[in-house]
């Protein structure tokens, strides 16, 4: 089930959409294939949230991705947001670091029966979208179990570097933080135009000692079809504790 929401949001001070796919009961269940469908879930789901890159809105990931199916499969809820080309950063008055770390998740989890505990909650993002992830990961890694990166565009948009933009810099983030708690994966296509980014990341994760996961795939260009297949790879990746982490259904 997929649903879009607009509510008014006060950290970012206007009204916002958001997409949801919770999973819900699937042809085979309702059709009386595979047993009885059920509309009451077990228990809570684990979430992730799914940032897109620059050009897109909240419709996009399920647009051109899989990650509904992916959702009802794996049995976990993933909601985008519309980034407004805004890098998911609190420049020129924006307040997404309010916004996605603590008032998002809040509306989320009181809407919707989505997990609060922070070992649930997941956060990855494509382009624009994974410098977003990385940045509101690095910042508040008690929020999220582990992170997503692909085709990161880390390094393409810089903040002047005043005191509060280096907030915004994952390179002096990575060296304030010292450790990480959470897990890494980074993946990006060989013909990328942005590769250079992935593997200056990657580069400097290997020289720090950092642990992460890494997936560089042949062929591939800054495209939706490499991105739907990271999305899968990052749901079957993620190090899952909830109740449905080995209940994969079929759709």
């Amino acid at each position: 089930m997929k649903i879009k929401c607009n509510y008014i949001s006060g950290a970012l001070g206007r009204a916002v959409d958001i997409c949801i796919a919770v999973p819900s009961p699937v042809y085979p269940e309702v059709l009386g294939y595979a047993g009885k469908a059920e509309f009451m879930p077990k228990a809570d789901y684990p979430v992730l949230y799914l940032l897109g890159g620059i050009g897109n809105d909240c419709n996009s990931v399920f647009d051109y991705t899989r990650a509904q199916l992916y959702a009802e499969e794996y049995n976990i809820a993933i909601v985008s947001v519309s980034g407004e080309n805004k890098f998911y950063a609190d420049a020129g008055g924006e307040k997404f670091s309010g916004f996605l770390e603590e008032e998002l998740p809040l509306m989320v989890g009181g809407y919707f029966p989505v997990s609060k505990r922070a070992e649930d909650t997941y956060i990855a993002g494509l382009s624009m979208g994974g410098y977003g992830a990385l940045l509101h990961f690095l910042k508040r890694p008690e929020r999220f179990r582990a992170v997503g990166c692909f085709s990161g565009a880390v390094g393409k948009f810089e903040f002047a570097e005043t005191e509060a933009g280096k907030d915004y810099n994952i390179y002096k983030l990575l060296e304030k933080k010292g450790g990480i708690s959470g897990d890494i994966y980074l993946s990006c296509g060989s013909e990328d135009f942005i590769k250079d980014c992935s593997y200056k990341l990657k580069n400097y994760l290997e020289e720090k000692n950092i642990e992460f996961s890494w997936k560089e795939a042949a062929g591939y260009g800054h495209e939706w079809r490499f991105w739907d297949g990271e999305i899968e790879e990052f749901i079957k990746w993620l190090p899952r504790t909830d109740f449905y982490k080995d209940k994969r259904r079929k759709v």
